[in-house]
């Protein structure tokens, strides 16, 4: 195995485990996780091993995000010199790591045997990170009016992206029967996790996913498009009307016990205020740091209100860039092809911005895996088409 891949492999390792309770030294957060260190050496080493100056003019991809990334990064840096309330490291790092996170998936060249072994390995890992937070902070697998779970927005789109791997490698032409089996049973049980943690923009993201996908399952056999979209919705409603009364209560209670009246959390209130604001103040935000609306939960959103049109301008464009290039290429490539994987999990980083203040772009460890596999979707796709 190359190095590279060798190092992926530690990488992933690294950063599920950061969410293991054994490596977790303060629930605050005020005491920083052991593995950081680690997680941050091995990424940096492998990034450095996978820097090419060749790559980023050999993508067109990589190389407008890198120069959106650098006159993003010139449009804060100006707006600090002259005084104003920005940061620069929370703004920039996360795009320098998404990035680097390209990169390294672009110059990943692995067998689809080796590759599927990473997505499985990835997805074991989960699970057992998962359980172990679980079983150490909440109990069983119940549904508590808290949220216990250690940091459990980035690890809610860690089990997402488990689960979504699981389901996708369930439906590989040539699966023997019992494999197929074991990859809906541990999908299955991820997202039981998923909805114990209470990641609730994760689930929801997650059942919007694998709606598209047995979509696109459908849609592969030329069937017309509503007729497609009404056997998807109607397996949907059949399956959850067959499920018994404990499940269908499990479901409800991990998104709304608790929150009967506002499903949000105060999310949408916030969102509404940052919109009033800008009303006002579109091009400028809150560059002032006269306004203290509560962190708004959507990151387009939260990146216009905290430095307006005139600073954000550039991340928005790579935000909505890269968002086309995921909705373009989930709908005309074959998702099922295991190296194609990598659009349906990025997908799940955009989808889960909507509603967090931080994704698509961080926390690294959440997202750097999906990157990762969305360099090698995009490289592979390249050389399909230049062999066309």
């Amino acid at each position: 195995m190359k190095i590279k891949t060798g190092l992926v492999f530690v990488l992933v390792f690294l950063m599920i485990f950061s969410y293991h309770p054994f490596f977790v030294r303060n629930r605050g957060m005020e005491t920083e996780n052991i593995l950081s260190l680690p997680v941050v050496i091995t990424f940096i080493l492998t990034f450095l091993l996978s820097f090419s100056i060749k790559t980023i003019f050999n993508s067109k991809q990589i190389l407008t995000t890198t120069v959106l990334t650098g006159t993003f990064f010139l449009s804060v840096l100006i707006l600090y010199s002259l005084g104003f309330a920005v940061e620069i490291t929370d703004n920039i790092l996360p795009l320098i790591i998404m990035i680097a996170a390209i990169m390294i998936g672009w110059q990943l060249e692995m067998s689809e045997k080796n590759y599927k072994f990473l997505l499985v390995f990835f997805g074991c890992m989960t699970l057992i990170v998962t359980a172990n937070q679980i079983f150490f902070y909440i109990g069983s697998l119940v549904i508590e009016d808290l949220y216990l779970a250690y940091a459990k927005n980035s690890l809610g789109c860690i089990v997402a992206s488990t689960t979504v791997i699981f389901l996708h490698l369930s439906m590989k032409k040539g699966n023997h029967k019992l494999l197929t089996v074991l990859f809906i049973a541990l999908s299955i049980l991820a997202f039981v996790f998923l909805l114990t943690i209470r990641a609730r923009t994760s689930a929801l993201i997650t059942i919007l996913m694998v709606l598209f996908m047995v979509y696109k399952k459908f849609a592969g056999n030329k069937r017309n498009v509503f007729l497609s979209f009404g056997l998807t919705f109607f397996m949907f409603f059949a399956v959850y009307a067959l499920l018994p009364e404990i499940a269908k209560n499990y479901i409800y209670n991990s998104f709304f016990q608790h929150h009967e009246y506002d499903i949000t959390t105060g999310r949408m209130e916030r969102n509404i205020m940052a919109i009033d604001f800008l009303k006002d103040n579109l091009f400028f935000g809150n560059i002032k740091g006269m306004s203290n609306v509560p962190r708004v939960h959507n990151y387009p959103l939260l990146q216009t209100y905290n430095l307006g049109l005139i600073g954000a301008f550039a991340n928005l464009v790579l935000y909505f860039y890269l968002l086309f290039i995921i909705i373009k290429s989930l709908l005309r490539v074959d998702i099922f092809d295991v190296k194609n994987i990598g659009f349906v999990l990025v997908a799940i980083s955009f989808g889960i911005s909507m509603a967090e203040p931080t994704y698509p772009f961080g926390p690294g460890t959440a997202n750097v895996f999906n990157f990762i596999t969305f360099g090698l979707s995009l490289r592979y796709n390249m050389l399909s088409n230049k062999s066309n």
